[in-house]
């Protein structure tokens, strides 16, 4: 059970506080004993803006299982996510900064692992955010724009010299394809994205009349790069390809060595005891990361 008190302590600031209640639960057997303790003080800043401060004390007893512990941080820090977001979709777009912009693009891609649920995404927070509604309602073409992106597909890089005025959602798409394919042959997310700048007329021309579109590109970049289907399936390749090749090189090894003196015998045994013993670890890793066995699910 908890408590939950305010206090202003001026003009300007706000103080809310959740304690543990000095109450006893009673009628509960085997818990583990835990406290959490939330400041949150709302200060009123010049020009209209309010500053948030959030703090949490969690206080875990002996007794408390691992997987509790990591549920109840994973929950708080959840929770400020969800309120930074909240305050960030209130900002209007004449006000946007560079930070703005990456708070943005991180609000698209938040708890978005795949491409379906990145343009759900972008549906939810078109919705919501003040600023990337007021963006989409000046310029219909953007929602097409960021929907291609964030699908992450391949296609054929084009550059498109169209002003930023003359843009169709047809147009549009293409350029968010664009940023795709230039993220997959650039080691960097800033690096394609500043290609994508020169290659696309209009996006040069958006990222000179709006500071916080570039960084919000970056994020985003960032975020398709790291969940997009093509580069999962680059790595399971390249991984499997050096994998079995390792594995040729150490079989053709052991066959030169199978027939032979006494002191090859016994670097052969050897090779085949490291060999086997690092396919029995391989199996087992796999095997505890398909049923999540290490999980924090099981507390």
């Amino acid at each position: 059970m908890s408590e939950f008190t305010h206090h202003r302590i001026d003009a300007d600031t706000v103080d809310f506080l959740v304690s543990p209640s000095s109450e006893e639960v009673t009628g509960a057997e085997n818990l583990a004993e835990a406290k959490e303790t939330v400041a949150i003080r709302l200060k009123r800043l010049a020009g209209g803006w309010t500053k948030l401060d959030y703090a949490c004390d969690l206080e875990l007893r002996f007794g408390t299982s691992h997987g509790a512990s990591k549920y109840s941080i994973d929950r708080r820090l959840e929770e400020i996510a969800e309120e930074s977001i909240y305050f960030q979709r209130l900002v209007p777009l004449e006000d946007y900064g560079v930070e703005d912009g990456q708070c943005l693009g991180h609000d698209l891609l938040w708890q978005a692992s795949s491409a379906k649920k990145r343009v759900e995404r972008l549906k939810k927070v078109d919705e919501k955010s003040r600023a990337l509604g007021e963006l989409c309602f000046r310029h219909s073409w953007m929602e097409a724009m960021l929907t291609t992106a964030l699908q992450g597909s391949l296609n054929m890089n084009q550059t498109v010299e169209t002003k930023l005025v003359c843009l169709s959602e047809k147009v549009a798409a293409q350029i968010g394809m664009n940023l795709v394919q230039i993220l997959m042959t650039e080691q960097l997310a800033e690096a394609g994205v500043n290609e994508w700048r020169v290659q696309n007329r209009a996006i040069k021309e958006s990222m000179e009349d709006q500071i916080w579109f570039e960084p919000m590109a970056v994020v985003l970049g960032k975020g398709i790069v790291k969940t997009a289907p093509w580069g999962l399936m680059a790595r399971v390749i390249v991984g499997a390809t050096l994998s079995v090749a390792d594995l040729a090189v150490d079989l053709i090894v052991l066959r030169q060595f199978w027939n032979g003196s006494q002191k090859l015998v016994e670097f052969r045994n050897a090779q085949l005891s490291s060999l086997a013993a690092l396919i029995v670890i391989q199996l087992i890793l796999v095997e505890c990361s398909r049923t999540e066995r290490w999980g924090c699910r099981g507390y």
